[in-house]
């Protein structure tokens, strides 16, 4: 059975900032994310949400992942991605989510 996933953690971007990240660490961008719903709950929410795209495919599925982020990355072990709280993607579509979000 093929393998879907590693158990390294794979960050891809170019080789200026694979060596700034070796010097300097790794650090989010924000990502602005608009959670108004403006028909329904007539309020906006908008945040900037922390984010560094990683993967865990095997390596011999990258070529995608290369070709849209970069040549070059670095890899780490599943486990330092859980001590520093790494997270999947969610993806939500319930607005009673959105509207607990907006209550916080």
């Amino acid at each position: 059975m093929t393998q879907f996933r590693t158990s390294s953690l794979f960050h891809y971007t170019s080789f200026n900032t694979l060596k700034k990240i070796l010097e300097e660490g790794i650090f989010p961008n924000y990502c602005r994310e608009d959670l108004s719903h403006d028909e329904i709950t007539r309020w906006n929410f908008i945040l900037g949400i922390p984010m560094v795209s990683f993967c865990d495919i095997p390596l011999t599925r990258t070529n995608d992942f290369r070709s849209r982020y970069g040549n070059h990355a670095i890899g780490l072990n599943k486990q330092w991605g859980i001590k520093k709280g790494i997270n999947p993607v969610f993806y939500v579509h319930n607005i009673h989510i959105l509207h607990f979000l907006h209550d916080i």
